[in-house]
């Protein structure tokens, strides 16, 4: 059966679902045997239906799951909301970002997106945001973005949702809270700990600290920006109407 949502919000980790759970009022688990996601209204709008789904991490686990989850509900406007990397210095930890098109390392073509409502940004120049293949770890890969595309924040998946979004005939929001900026070298090992779920494998966490313990000033230091970053989006979107989303529908 194919439920009716005026918002549907898509994450790729589960400390990202985690946190965006928390703006559902009352939230039921909804699963079949090839989807799971949570529905509700808005605590600071009870009139909204909403879906949140949690799509895996990467372009590859986008185009597996979420097409599933676009059967089973019909928004009418999706938003993607997570975390990003800041490819300029002008985006700093903590920042909130929502671009006007998205481009990606496997696409010579640009998407267009709306961008969030009222959102006051950091940067003067047109906001860009690059879907990457891979993680983008070192400084120079950051820099090396930002000069080749223009663009001034990274992430995994936006690009991917929102083509699937577009052929649906769904627009789209996104909204990046940055958790790492341009001055930020990301250990590798960090992604390897993550299922394609975008799920901790508590088990691979154990044996990479076994084999170095002090990995897990690295693991914490990551977590926390993180979890601020995070915070820092949720609370800047219990204090919008997301009603403006459908303003254009």
């Amino acid at each position: 059966m194919n439920q009716k949502l005026d918002l549907a919000i898509v994450c790729a980790m589960g400390l990202e679902w985690k946190a965006l759970l928390k703006l559902l009022s009352h939230p039921r688990r909804c699963s079949d045997a090839a989807v799971s996601y949570d529905a509700g209204t808005l605590k600071n709008n009870e009139q909204m239906q909403v879906g949140l789904f949690q799509c895996g991490v990467g372009s590859a686990s986008v185009k597996k799951n979420l097409v599933g989850f676009l059967d089973r509900v019909t928004p009418k406007h999706l938003l993607v909301a997570g975390l990003s990397g800041g490819l300029c210095s002008e985006i700093q930890i903590g920042d909130l970002f929502s671009p006007s098109k998205v481009l990606s390392t496997e696409s010579e073509y640009s998407l267009p997106v709306e961008v969030f409502p009222g959102l006051k940004t950091q940067v003067e120049i047109e906001p860009v945001l690059l879907s990457s293949h891979c993680p983008l770890l070192t400084i120079l890969d950051k820099q090396d973005a930002n000069l080749k595309t223009g663009a001034v924040a990274v992430d995994m998946e936006s690009y991917a949702i929102a083509k699937i979004a577009m052929q649906k005939g769904i627009s789209t929001t996104i909204l990046r809270a940055v958790s790492d900026d341009v001055q930020t070298e990301l250990d590798s090992r960090l992604f390897g700990l993550l299922k394609d779920s975008g799920d901790p494998d508590y088990i691979k966490v154990l044996k990479e600290l076994s084999r170095s313990p002090c990995f897990l000033l690295a693991l914490l230091k990551m977590n926390r920006q993180a979890r601020t970053a995070m915070q820092n989006l949720v609370d800047h979107l219990e204090k919008c109407d997301l009603g403006q989303l459908l303003l254009h529908q």
